[in-house]
This record gives C-alpha cells, structure tokens and sequence, in this order.
C-alpha cells in the first residue's frame, strides 16, 4: 500500500484486493493469541514463497496451539503433525506424512499426481 502501516481501511477493507483480505486474515491468525487455530485453505491463492512464510510463521508460534487445516494442497501436508485424508466423505487413510507415503496408497497417489 502507498502509504504502508498510515494506509486508512475503509469499511469491509473495500479499498484491499481479495489477495489482500486474506493475507490480513492470515496475519490476524498469526498474532491473535488462541488455544485453538481452525484454518481453510489458508494458501489458497499465494504464491509458492508467501505461502511456505506463512507455514513457517504458523510452525513457529507457540507449540501449545491446536492447529487444524484443510487443504487440497497435498504438499503442505508434510508440515502437519497428523494427516487425514477423505474421499467420498470417508477417512480413508491418516499418520504422518512420511508413513502414508510408505503404505502407496490414497496418499501417495494424491502426492504424485500433484508433482505431475
């Protein structure tokens, strides 16, 4: 923004693009202090290097918040704890990343076909 942190929002932020909206929210997220962080697509719509910053700015804030994140971006999967993946409506695989990786499964298949 021209005039950076003095820049006045105006009702709704409806002077900021819709990639600007959500970087606030993400933001927001990252510096409200919570037990608990439920995220929906948070880097639906960033490049590649904007969203590996948020990832690392979410992986370093306190470790005692419950995160839980939903993304049809299987490779941001390999930042989680615990992965679950659906199809249909149905859990049909969860562990870790490297462990689903292992099984050649759903998983696998969704982690190639996003590098192809």
């Amino acid at each position: 923004m021209p005039q950076q942190y003095e820049t006045i929002l105006r009702d709704n932020g409806t002077n900021l693009s819709v990639g600007q909206k959500k970087r606030m929210a993400l933001v927001r997220a990252l510096l409200i202090p919570s037990d608990c962080l439920l995220l929906d697509e948070p880097t639906a719509g960033l490049d590649r290097e904007n969203a590996d910053r948020f990832w690392m700015s979410l992986l370093n804030r306190n470790q005692d918040v419950t995160r839980i994140v939903t993304t049809h971006r299987v490779e941001e999967t390999k930042f989680a704890d615990q992965v679950l993946i659906f199809k249909e409506g149905y859990l049909v695989e969860a562990g870790r990343s490297n462990e689903l990786l292992l099984l050649g499964g759903e998983y696998s298949r969704l982690m190639e076909k996003e590098h192809n």
